[in-house]
């Protein structure tokens, strides 16, 4: 994280950093910027909301159809999920992509 504003594509003194109107003026006007920023925000509201509604799930009563977990089977299930969402993009990502397009992938 430190490193990160020392590299020379992320930051060169020869270039003049816009002002916080002028940004959101340019990625209003540009229709791939708004088209990417939509999807991620979208995106990202569906995944946290997957997440909360996975924890609530988990931990309602089995008679008001849930699964009965307690808070310590909840992070068990949360981190399996997650492990398994690590291994899969570490060992079948790559090869999706080189494969197929990334396009088809998403």
């Amino acid at each position: 994280v430190i490193a990160v504003p020392k590299l020379p594509e992320t930051y060169s003194p020869t270039v003049t950093h816009l002002s916080l109107k002028e940004g959101l003026h340019m990625i209003r006007h540009d229709k791939l910027i708004v088209k990417l920023l939509s999807a991620f925000s979208i995106n990202s509201f569906c995944n946290g909301g997957l997440l909360a509604a996975w924890v609530l799930f988990f931990g309602l009563k089995t008679a008001e159809h849930g699964l009965g977990f307690g808070p310590g089977t909840t992070g068990i299930a949360l981190f399996v999920f997650s492990g398994t969402g690590f291994v899969f993009q570490v060992s079948c990502f790559k090869s999706l992509v080189k494969s197929h397009s990334i396009v088809w992938i998403y």
